[in-house]
């Protein structure tokens, strides 16, 4: 359970695989109702004024208007400011999100425990900075321990982490026609119910002892190697 009464809420982002993952994350919490889902801002902004959300998930990262300069201007046209969490793949300090206006922050390749921790957070009155953690951008960095992770399995982890077939294929030094079939052939040898992003990611931390993490993924064997 996120809090007791129950919260309505709003996802503005870009990507509809990312959509569809948050969705289905959120609808085991039968408090948190999902009124809405928007590709940018500006389609976002007049059915917003009728809804009047208690909470927007908000990419930063958008076509058209960008989440740091549209996060106050969401705000400003609703006649109760909703909370606003920041969910991207980017990398940002706390000091900036806050001055844009953002109550929390979580990037994508956090556990999905930590998006539901931040969300409770800040449903709840609290800072929704704590739990994910606050760093700047830096170079993705990739560690594999290749001699047990299968090559579909680091494929996978990658697409987890939002890269494209062509930037798996160089960081691996494959085509990018072996990058599509090892992904076909993970969801093949998986046999997943829920072949999203989400119930990728899920599949391969809780099965396969893959931790996430805004700068890189790891296995969990292999911290402190």
């Amino acid at each position: 359970m996120i809090t007791a009464r129950v919260y309505s809420y709003v996802i503005i982002e870009d990507n509809p695989v990312m959509q569809k993952g948050l969705a289905y994350i959120l609808r085991r919490f039968d408090n948190l109702v999902l009124k809405g889902q928007y590709y940018n801002i500006e389609s976002a902004r007049e059915p917003l004024t009728k809804i009047q959300p208690d909470l927007i998930l908000l990419d930063i990262i958008l076509t058209g208007l960008s989440g740091d300069k549209g996060c106050a201007q969401l705000k400003k046209d609703l006649f109760k400011p909703p909370k606003v969490i920041a969910y991207t793949n980017s990398s940002f300090h706390s000091k900036d999100l806050i001055k844009w206006g953002f109550d929390g922050y979580v990037h994508k390749n956090e556990p999905v425990e930590t998006l539901i921790s931040v969300i409770q957070d800040v449903l709840e009155g609290s800072s929704g900075f704590g739990a994910s953690r606050d760093i700047s951008p830096t170079k993705d960095n990739y560690s594999y321990n290749t001699s047990k992770a299968p090559r579909e399995f680091q494929i996978m982890a990658m697409a987890v982490m939002g890269k494209t077939n062509k930037e798996i294929g160089d960081l691996l030094h494959i085509s990018i026609e072996t990058v599509k079939k090892s992904r076909q052939n993970f969801k093949t040898k998986a046999n997943l119910r829920d072949k999203s992003i989400y119930g990728i990611r899920e599949y391969l931390e809780k099965e396969h002892g893959y931790t996430f993490r805004p700068t890189g993924s790891i296995k969990a064997d292999e911290e402190g190697s």
